[in-house]
């Protein structure tokens, strides 16, 4: 963190903080971390601040294994030339979203089944802080899936499916 001279009259100024936390309470485990970055860029137009959520939790117990997880991570920045030279004034924000949750069970024949879903964002200005060249996307990509194995004698025998959907 701190001052640095840059290009011309700007001045960089950077700051970050993180955190994370991991707690085992019986047959439980939990994860949590978030992170932030910001940045007033080197020149014109390069400044950005980033910013980050994540959560996992698991469940062991003797019959099957459960974990879940979600997060969030965003992203807003100017594009300074970065898709053309020609509009050093570009911005762009971007998001990204994500929850998931697995199992499996345990003993000879082990099902595994899984759920998600991935949301991703980006709104762009071709010269920022105005609708000139704007343009927003989202996908959404979310999914089902249903694996299972059994190991025997000559090795492993293992067979699933999967429903997946982007749009």
């Amino acid at each position: 963190c701190g001052r640095v001279r840059g290009l011309g009259d700007v001045y960089r100024r950077q700051r970050d903080a993180g955190a994370g936390v991991d707690v085992s309470a019986g047959k439980t485990q939990h994860y949590f971390s978030v992170g932030y970055t910001r940045s007033d860029g080197a020149t014109a137009n390069s400044d950005f601040n980033k910013g980050n959520a994540f959560y996992s939790g698991k469940l062991t117990l003797p019959e099957f294994r459960l974990q879940w997880q979600t997060g969030l991570v965003t992203q807003n920045y100017g594009a300074n030339t970065f898709y053309s030279g020609l509009y050093p004034d570009q911005y762009e924000a971007t998001r990204r979203y994500l929850i998931s949750v697995s199992g499996e069970t345990t003993g000879t024949f082990h099902l595994a089944p899984s759920v998600y879903w991935l949301r991703s964002t980006d709104h762009f200005q071709l010269i920022r802080n105005t609708s000139t060249g704007e343009n927003y996307h989202r996908t959404d990509v979310y999914g089902l899936n249903l694996n299972s194995y059994v190991d025997w004698a000559l090795g492993r025998t293992s067979f699933g499916t999967e429903f997946r959907n982007e749009g």
